[in-house]
């Protein structure tokens, strides 16, 4: 069997993406080297974000650009070719790992001159990331449905982004590795005073609600309503940057998962919120969701997100319309003068353990199969 695998996204480094993060994880435990190609965006990031030990070796295949600049967006065409010429040289056979449709498209292209088999791992539909005029996006959506065919194995954390399905699609849905929502069980839940405390934490960027999440505390200010706040994360916003700057906020930085895992237990409700201008918001998978399942700690969505539909109808998590920041003014509110609300909401929140499994007993089918191929494919070669 083979001991290694080819890891390709578009980022800096694995610890990048909590989802990478988590697989390469597995992947250590069970004594599985990895090869990790990557987009440094910004200086220096690689060698601070570096794996610990040489169990995964990382290298940039292309430089520059930052995170959602014009640069960036322009710089997408060079990753492409990058992902080709670097998939071209590899042996016969390889099985390789490609996060996003921008790598698994180039990956496939080069993989049938060099017989690669292509895992495409798509966390982010681009085709909902990016705004096209209206041939080119049809476009770009019978590409993405040819890399879904042809590809050995397509990825999903959820089907509703989809308007085709096949055999080889296969959902691997965002959840906690057990090892760390276990140790972060071992926290004291939280006890509720006078103050609610809410969580923001993940990619706090201009469309994940900072602004709506700023004008509600200031209404909660003007009613009264005590309210603190626990930020962790990468704050890339202009609002960002003012919400850790309230006196409310309690500003932990980019922290690794089992440590934001932990923080759970420290709040009462965790803020989860998407702009439904951007498509793919509206379909979101949220990382977090799974979190607050096994944390414990129910959660707030937008109303337009309709994959969070089944939280809300079950009693699991509470809603708002996004632009409304009145509303989720109201919601805390309501929670903070009744704490019991808080009790519901997590003994509904526990019936969704059955479909957001540990992420390694998702990751122990998936990658049995990708190990025997490439296993078979050394072997042959």
């Amino acid at each position: 069997m083979t001991r290694s695998l080819i890891f390709l996204a578009p980022l800096s480094a694995m610890r990048k993406r909590t989802r990478l993060a988590k697989m390469a994880r597995y992947l250590e435990d069970r004594g599985i080297a990895l090869r990790f190609f990557g987009w440094e965006r910004d200086k220096g990031e690689m060698t601070r974000l570096a794996w610990d030990g040489d169990f995964v070796q990382e290298r940039a295949i292309l430089r520059g650009g930052g995170y959602a600049t014009r640069a960036a967006r322009l710089m997408y065409p060079l990753w492409m070719v990058a992902v080709f010429f670097r998939c071209l040289v590899m042996p016969k056979g390889t099985v390789v790992w490609c996060l996003g449709w921008e790598t698994a498209f180039p990956a496939k292209i080069a993989g049938a001159v060099r017989g690669l088999s292509v895992v495409f791992d798509d966390a982010d539909r681009f085709s909902m990331l990016i705004r096209l005029p209206g041939p080119l996006h049809r476009g770009l959506v019978c590409l993405e449905r040819w890399t879904s065919r042809h590809c050995s194995l397509h990825l999903v954390p959820g089907l509703s982004r989809y308007e085709w399905r096949h055999d080889c699609m296969a959902l691997l849905r965002n959840a906690p590795l057990r090892e760390d929502y276990e140790r972060a069980q071992t926290i004291p839940r939280h006890q509720s005073g006078t103050e609610i405390t809410l969580y923001v934490n993940g990619w706090i960027a201009w469309d994940t609600g900072s602004r709506i999440v700023l004008r509600a505390l200031d209404i909660l200010k003007e009613r009264g309503v005590a309210c603190r706040l626990i930020v962790a994360g990468r704050v890339a916003s202009n609002d960002g940057e003012a919400l850790i700057a309230r006196p409310e906020a309690d500003f932990k930085g980019e922290l690794p998962q089992s440590k934001a895992l932990e923080l759970y237990r420290t709040c009462d409700l965790a803020l989860t919120l998407y702009d439904p201008s951007v498509p793919i918001n509206r379909h979101a998978e949220s990382n977090k969701w799974g979190d607050c399942v096994y944390l414990d700690t129910p959660f707030v969505v937008n109303s337009e997100v309709e994959t969070a539909a089944k939280f809300v109808s079950a009693g699991a998590a509470l809603s708002f319309p996004y632009n409304e920041p009145e509303s989720l003014a109201d919601v805390v509110e309501r929670v903070s003068c009744d704490r019991q609300i808080l009790d519901h909401l997590r003994a509904n929140l526990r019936r969704f353990q059955n479909e957001y499994q540990p992420f390694e007993d998702q990751l122990d089918a998936i990658f049995s199969g990708i190990l025997e191929t490439a296993s078979a494919s050394a072997n042959k070669h």
